[in-house]
């Protein structure tokens, strides 16, 4: 199966981006083609080449795009062959108040104009379930339900860590490679301390899929001393599945060397490199999720909203763990919001003053500062917090009620 290809003007990629994030939530294999680049050819030949390699063709359609479409010689560029299968799988989806022109008026269109995210989510979906195609027959629409899957789907490694007969923490591969790490300068609302970015390199790893639980950290607390003393019930929000709160970073530290001394394998905090990797897993908008962000799929302040996404919820409160259900492609949940995330880096004011890049991804040895490094964002911050690149301090001795940490574990010292 090809799956669906988005065509949209650039002015639009923010649709395009809200719309590609819910095809792919929803199991829709999905890659997007911007009408008017001036490096790939034609718009025409994109155009052509879009439609005619997809299952369904989706267009954002938008003054922008009708503009540019309408200065282009022999638009539309519908193929003559099978002109009712093109009609059938091309899917039109009106975004603002333009005037529809007369050969987009055939086809059975999605109009989003004026709808809340929740309503445009239904309106979209239920268009694209009514199109399902089999895959390189070109025989037209049929009912085999071959799109109809409901969330997205990936194959990701990783194992369970025992701590005892009931209670494990869920541990993530995440694989080798290169990012570019920090924000972006046109990136909306980002903050001179994340750049300039940077590219790294990261060897494979493991890192847990949520934040520390409470009932992880009480079992955790039973266990013999290394270094310190570790509050049997820290967090303001009580709850097992909720993430621990209220821990400094040395007690952090030494959830990870009592851990490591029970499971015989060395855990650690994350660097700084080595969570926002993990978070991206692979992506470049400030969310894993897309270019923004909601109260549907992460818990922060929705009293503001980013960009062009909507206002939401303001729970006040940590949510459980898995509340949302959302992973990134990594398989790592709660990358954004509910809690900060302590990392093992020293606080640097940005990624320049001539930093090495074993700087930047973490001066483990460096235990005069009395800074350290959050991520994530958390159920108290507003939705800029959240983004992938935001990066924050705490005195390591502090402690605070939206602050907790996840672990990693080196590949050396992975399980058999």
């Amino acid at each position: 199966m090809s799956g669906i290809r988005i065509s949209y003007a650039s002015s639009d990629r923010p649709w395009a981006d809200w719309i590609a994030w819910v095809l792919q939530e929803n199991g829709y294999p999905t890659t997007a083609q911007v009408l008017d680049s001036q490096l790939e050819g034609s718009p025409v030949g994109r155009f052509q080449q879009t439609l005619e390699s997809a299952d369904i063709f989706l267009v954002v359609l938008s003054t922008h795009y009708v503009t540019v479409a309408s200065t282009q010689p022999d638009w539309p560029p519908f193929p003559r062959q099978a002109p009712t299968l093109t009609a059938w799988k091309t899917v039109p989806v009106r975004v603002d108040t333009c005037q529809v022109p007369s050969h987009w008026q055939g086809h059975t269109q999605v109009d989003l104009v004026g709808q809340s995210e929740s309503e445009a989510e239904r309106t979209l979906l239920g268009a694209i379930e009514a199109r399902s195609v089999s895959a390189g027959s070109g025989q037209g629409p049929i009912n085999d339900g071959a799109l109809m899957a409901r969330r997205r789907s990936a194959t990701v490694y990783g194992y369970q860590e025992p701590l005892n007969d009931t209670l494990t923490i869920a541990m993530m591969q995440i694989p080798p490679g290169q990012f570019l790490m920090g924000s972006p300068p046109r990136e909306l609302e980002r903050m001179e301390r994340e750049g300039p970015q940077c590219e790294i390199s990261l060897p494979r790893f493991f890192m847990g899929k949520y934040p520390i639980t409470q009932s992880q950290w009480r079992f955790v607390v039973e266990l013999p001393l290394v270094n310190r003393q570790l509050p049997p019930q820290p967090s303001a929000f009580t709850g097992d599945t909720l993430p621990v709160e209220h821990v400094s970073w040395y007690e952090a530290v030494e959830f990870c060397d009592r851990i490591s001394r029970h499971t015989g394998r060395s855990y650690r905090l994350p660097t700084e490199s080595e969570w926002e990797y993990a978070c991206r897993a692979g992506t470049t908008t400030p969310f894993h999720f897309g270019q923004t962000i909601t109260t549907d799929v992460a818990n922060y302040r929705g009293t503001k909203a980013y960009d062009r996404g909507p206002l939401g919820n303001y729970r006040q409160t940590t949510t459980p763990v898995d509340h949302f259900d959302i992973a990134n492609t990594f398989g790592l949940c709660e990358m954004h919001g509910n809690v900060w995330e302590w990392c093992q880096d020293p606080w640097h004011q940005d990624y320049g003053s001539g930093m090495t890049q074993q700087q930047v991804q973490g001066n483990v040895q460096a235990n005069q500062a009395t800074h350290r490094v959050v991520r994530g964002g958390s159920w108290y911050s507003t939705p800029e917090r959240c983004r992938a690149a935001s990066r924050f301090h705490f005195r390591d001795s502090s402690s605070h009620h939206d602050v907790g940490f996840r672990v990693i574990c080196a590949l050396n010292q992975q399980p058999n």
